[in-house]
């Protein structure tokens, strides 16, 4: 059973909460992109969902188990695609940087998932509805034209479908992302990790843009455990029985890194604002940083939220605000530099009064990637004897 905390609420990760489960679902489901009107849609990347039907989650899901014991017959098409992958979960306060993707969580992609080898009418449908579904996301990706898209169902991303193993592209491009991150041989321990740490995040974050429904079915259904669990989820829990979950194609924009901010509503108040990586130090931030977060939220947000409580992803470049996503005001949400389990950081963040947190010292843990992109790194760092 997982632990419960302040007034109940499960602290155990989105969808380990036993019969709570339903109720953040229900949140879920209220702040999903597929809720916003067409006003907060405006503040965002440009976006197109494809529904899913109750038979199309089956015919995932059945196609799933058929292959995880039968050779698949389509390659492995893992790090094609380039993309936006925020490094995020559903689950509680990260206290270190392996929360961005659980070890324990097997990659679907081991135990070779793909459109299954028909073997009965039943793997024949489901494989005739993958590539129904397939077809769809096509052209839903085409529609963004070279720029490539992002995909993810309304609850999750595939994330963990290049956290916790490199892609066929990988190798190549966190080279290119340590290259770029100025290292010196003056360089603490602690600095060099934190270069590090920020050369992955870049480097995983290139690899989920897609550009056919080829890959998106691979990257969505033949990759991520995550997204398996939340069809699972959907079928049980979604209020809406003919389509219980959706398919989101967005834009590719590229972020970096610190570029992403969390920000706490409650009761259409901004109570609370954290930088997104918040086990990275990063080496400056704009000085108008929370004036102009205030503004966005005050002029273009608070009005448009299908919630009064929420906890909106925001990415501020030198030149715009804009909405990444939402997600609901519970302890499952991951509170960054604040901690739902501290009295006076829950208080605050339901009540106020404002705080913006950044990291401005190095954080206390061994900050250290996924062990096949550490491996890497370690060798880019042979290589270049720092």
């Amino acid at each position: 059973m997982a632990a419960t905390t302040k007034e109940g609420e499960c602290s155990g990760g989105a969808f380990a909460c036993g019969a709570e489960s339903a109720e953040f679902w229900s949140l879920s489901e209220a702040v999903a992109i597929t809720a916003w009107p067409p006003a907060l849609a405006s503040l965002s990347f440009r976006t197109s969902v494809v529904p899913l039907s109750r038979a199309d989650c089956d015919a995932v899901l059945s196609a799933s188990s058929s292959s995880s014991s039968s050779t698949s017959t389509v390659p492995s098409a893992r790090g094609r695609g380039r993309g936006s992958v925020r490094a995020r979960g559903r689950g509680g306060r990260a206290s270190a940087p392996s929360s961005l993707a659980s070890a324990s969580e097997p990659t679907l992609a081991s135990k070779g998932r793909g459109h299954p080898t028909p073997q009965s009418a039943s793997t024949t449908n489901a494989r005739e509805a993958c590539l129904a579904m397939e077809a769809r996301l096509d052209e839903s990706i085409r529609g963004f034209g070279e720029t490539g898209a992002f995909v993810k169902l309304d609850s999750r991303s595939p994330k963990d479908s290049v956290l916790l193993s490199v892609p066929s592209e990988g190798r190549e491009r966190i080279f290119q992302c340590l290259d770029s991150m100025n290292f010196s041989t003056t360089d603490t321990e602690s600095q060099r990790e934190n270069k590090d740490f920020i050369a992955f995040l870049k480097a995983a974050s290139s690899l989920m843009m897609v550009n056919t429904g080829r890959q998106a079915m691979l990257r969505l259904f033949g990759e991520s455990s995550r997204v398996e669990a939340d069809l699972k989820k959907a079928l049980e829990f979604s209020s809406n029985s003919a389509y219980p979950v959706s398919v989101i194609v967005r834009e590719f924009v590229k972020i970096e890194p610190h570029q992403e901010f969390r920000v706490f509503i409650s009761n259409r108040k901004l109570t609370a604002v954290s930088q997104y990586f918040h086990f990275c130090l990063f080496e400056h931030f704009s000085p108008d940083l929370e004036e102009r977060i205030k503004q966005f939220f005050e002029s273009s947000l608070k009005e448009n939220l299908p919630a009064a409580s929420c906890i909106a992803d925001i990415v501020v470049t030198e030149t715009s605000v804009m909405l990444i996503e939402l997600n609901p005001f519970h302890r499952t949400t991951d509170s960054c530099l604040f901690d739902w389990a501290n009295d006076a950081d829950f208080n605050l963040l339901t009540n106020g009064p404002f705080q913006l947190r950044i990291r401005t010292t190095p954080h206390l843990h061994k900050l250290s990637a996924p062990t096949p992109w550490q491996k890497l790194i370690n060798l880019w760092h042979e290589a270049h004897e720092i």
